[in-house]
C-alpha cells in the first residue's frame, strides 16, 4: 500500500520541505481540491511554521507535490513535479511528472508513468528548483 505524502515548495523562500517522520512532521490538507493548510514542526530544531490562509488562497507561495507511489533506480522517490530521466527499450527520455485529472494518472510527459515503463530511470531534479534540466538535450548523451 502506498503512504499519501507530499513535499512543499516555499516559492518565497526558495526551499522544499519534506516529511521525515519521526523528527519533521508536513501537514497538508486540501478543501475543494485547493491546497488550505501547511504547517511544519521539525521536534530536534523546535522549528515550527504554518502557512497563513491568504498566503494559500493566493496559491503564490506554497505549491503542493504528491509522492506518486514509485521509486528511481538510485531508490529515490518520485514526486509530482520531478523531473525524470527513464530508458524504456534503451531510449533516454526526460520529462516532467505531473498528474492529469483527465486520466487520473500521474504522467511522465506524455506517457502514463508507471512501473515497468519506467526502465532504468533517475530523478534528475524538481521543476522548482531545476528547471533548465527541462531543456537540457546534453543530459541525454
Amino acid at each position: 500500500m502506498n503512504n499519501i505524502k507530499f513535499r512543499i515548495w516555499d516559492a518565497y523562500l526558495k526551499r522544499m520541505t519534506y516529511d521525515y517522520p519521526p523528527h519533521q512532521k508536513l501537514t497538508v490538507a486540501f478543501c475543494g481540491g485547493k491546497l488550505s493548510q501547511v504547517r511544519y514542526d521539525d521536534n530536534d530544531s523546535g522549528c515550527s511554521w504554518s502557512a497563513m490562509p491568504d498566503d494559500l488562497e493566493r496559491g503564490e507561495r506554497f505549491f503542493a507535490q504528491q509522492y506518486v507511489g514509485l521509486r528511481d533506480s538510485a531508490d529515490q522517490e518520485i514526486y509530482e513535479g520531478d523531473i525524470l530521466m527513464s530508458t524504456p527499450a534503451d531510449e533516454k527520455h526526460i520529462a516532467l511528472i505531473s498528474y492529469s485529472e483527465e486520466f487520473a494518472a500521474f504522467l511522465h510527459g506524455e506517457n502514463a508513468l508507471w512501473r515497468g515503463w519506467l526502465g532504468k530511470s533517475l530523478v534528475l531534479g524538481n521543476i522548482f528548483e531545476n528547471p533548465e534540466l527541462l531543456n537540457a538535450k546534453d543530459v541525454l548523451n
